[in-house]
């Protein structure tokens, strides 16, 4: 690194072939560019990897991440995805990830699966705030019900997320459904002017069963978001546990 006072160099800034520039108040600071970022300890390795991990899962969640955030404070809703969830990053930072290990969303299961994981994954973000209880009834039905922080009008759009976790030997999968629906004037929704939506078969009749086992592996559990568009409105809203095993509430 050298110092340039900054009458030498007039105006020069940013980079020139294998350096870079800044300006520090009337000196010009000048440092090799970095094109490779050789460090390898322990924490610098973590960080890296649990970025790649949240930065593989966002793009696995893209159906989800397009309608759930809005870009134009990041820049995409990928980043605004990333920007979201701090959350689940300092979570995979303490997990040790190798590569190929899992499958990227098998740690949106685990981290809310997980007591010492304290906080929230947000899986869309708005100005209105959503809250979902999703479950699977006896025939492995999504069901359960979407408290919103408004009354429910016709046109508003529910998009229900699924993300099944399954257990071979030795070995994870997970497998995403969507569901989305329309709330319209006419059956069954004429004596909807409450804020809680029931998802349900009638509701939604193009629910379908979770799949629950395929091959060699079995479901073991999964996560749910539902993400709500209200008009030109948005609900914030998180992902929630889908207990599968235990899949009959009553």
């Amino acid at each position: 690194m050298a110092i340039i006072q900054g009458n030498d160099f007039g105006i020069i800034r940013k980079s020139a072939g294998g350096l870079t520039f800044r300006r520090v108040g009337d000196q010009i600071i000048v440092s090799q560019k970095i094109t490779q970022n050789k460090s390898h300890t322990p924490k610098q390795v973590a960080c890296r990897n649990e970025f790649a991990t949240l930065s593989v899962i966002a793009k696995k969640l893209k159906p989800l991440v397009d309608i759930g955030f809005d870009p134009k404070d990041s820049g995409s809703h990928h980043n605004a995805f990333l920007h979201s969830n701090s959350d689940l990053r300092n979570y995979l930072r303490t997990q040790r990830i190798a590569k190929n290990q899992h499958p990227p969303l098998y740690y949106l299961y685990k981290a809310l699966e997980d007591p010492m994981f304290m906080g929230h994954i947000v899986c869309s973000r708005g100005t209105l705030n959503a809250e979902a209880n999703i479950w699977l009834d006896e025939e492995y039905y999504p069901e359960g019900m979407v408290v919103l922080s408004k009354d429910f009008k016709f046109g508003d759009r529910l998009h229900l997320f699924i993300i099944g976790v399954y257990e071979g030997k030795d070995e994870f999968v997970t497998m995403m459904n969507t569901f989305e629906t329309v709330i319209k004037p006419e059956p069954p929704f004429w004596q909807l002017t409450t804020d809680v939506f029931y998802i349900n078969r009638e509701t939604m009749p193009e629910l379908c069963p979770i799949l629950t086992g395929f091959s060699t592996f079995e479901l073991i559990g999964g996560v749910a978001a539902a993400v709500v568009l209200s008009g030109k409105e948005r609900a914030s809203s998180y992902f929630s546990l889908l207990n599968a095993i235990d899949a009959v509430y009553v």
